[in-house]
C-alpha cells in the first residue's frame, strides 16, 4: 500500500517457454495477483505472450475492469483489442508496431481511440525499425512515436503529449509531471530536470521512473555506461524543452 507503488506487473501469462513454467500453475499466479491487484485498487500491466485466449479470458472472470491496467506489448488482434478496451485497459505498444509483418497490430493502432494508447520500449528487447536486431534503448520510443503519427495522420507532438497524458492516467499520476498523487515534492535539481525532459520527448509511460540524463546533443539512457547513446539533434532538443516547460511544476 505505499504510495510510490503504482501497478502490479507485469503479471501474465507466457506460454512461449513451453518447459519452463506449466500453464495451468502460470494460470493460477495470474488469478491471485489480479486479486491482490484488486484488493490494493491498483492498475495491472500485463504481458501476454502467445496466451491472448487465456489471458483475456481471466481478465474477464477475475474483474479486472475494476482496476484497469495496461496491455504490455500488445500483440493481439483488434476483436481482443476491443474486448481490453471493453475492460478499461489501455494498449501499449512498443518497437514491434514498427515492423512490417506486424500488420495486425498496425490495424489496431489506427482504429482505437487514441486516448487509450501508450507507448513503451521494453528495452533491452524488441527495438524499433531502423534498429530492429539490436540493443533496444529507452530513447528509440522517438521511432515508435513517429510510426504511430504516420498510422493515425497526426504529429508527433500530438502523439507524443497523447500518450504521455494516457501513460499518467493509467498509473493516477495526474497531479504534476512526475509528481504521482500524496509524495511529498522534491527539489527540482539539473537531473530531475533532464529527467522531465527526457520523458517528456519519449511520451513514454512504461519508463516513467526510470533514471535519465539529458545533454544538449545526446539523450543516455541505461547503455550509457557501454558507450551507447541515441543523438537527438540541436533543433529537437530545443523544442522538446520548451514544449516541456508547460508541464514543470513551477
Amino acid at each position: 500500500n505505499h504510495p510510490r507503488v503504482r501497478a502490479i506487473g507485469e503479471i501474465g501469462l507466457d506460454y512461449y517457454w513451453k518447459d519452463r513454467a506449466p500453464f495451468d500453475h502460470q494460470q493460477q499466479v495470474f488469478r491471485l495477483q489480479i486479486r491482490l491487484a484488486r484488493e490494493l485498487r491498483v492498475p495491472v500491466v500485463i504481458h501476454d505472450r502467445d496466451a491472448h485466449d487465456d489471458v483475456i479470458r481471466i481478465l474477464e472472470e477475475e474483474h479486472a475492469e475494476d482496476v484497469g491496467g495496461i496491455m504490455h506489448c500488445f500483440s493481439g488482434d483488434w476483436a481482443m483489442a476491443e474486448r481490453c478496451l471493453n475492460l478499461g485497459f489501455y494498449i501499449g505498444v512498443g518497437g514491434t508496431v514498427t515492423y512490417k509483418s506486424n500488420s495486425v497490430v498496425q490495424d489496431v493502432v489506427r482504429q482505437m481511440p487514441i486516448d487509450r494508447l501508450v507507448l513503451e520500449t521494453d528495452d533491452p528487447y524488441l527495438a524499433p525499425v531502423p534498429f530492429r536486431g539490436k540493443r533496444n534503448e529507452p530513447g528509440y520510443v522517438r521511432y515508435v512515436a513517429e510510426y504511430v503519427a504516420g498510422l493515425r495522420g497526426a504529429s508527433i507532438d500530438e502523439i507524443a503529449d497523447l500518450t504521455y497524458r494516457n501513460g499518467c492516467r493509467a498509473f493516477g499520476l495526474e497531479v504534476m509531471l512526475g509528481q504521482p498523487e500524496g509524495l511529498e515534492a522534491q527539489p527540482l535539481g539539473k537531473n530531475a530536470l533532464a529527467h522531465l525532459i527526457h520523458k517528456r520527448l519519449l511520451g513514454c509511460p512504461m519508463d516513467f521512473l526510470e533514471r535519465a540524463v539529458v545533454h544538449r546533443h545526446t539523450v543516455l539512457g541505461q547503455g550509457h555506461r557501454q558507450g551507447r547513446s541515441t543523438v537527438v539533434e540541436d533543433s529537437d532538443f530545443q523544442h522538446v524543452l520548451i514544449s516541456c516547460l508547460r508541464f514543470l511544476p513551477c
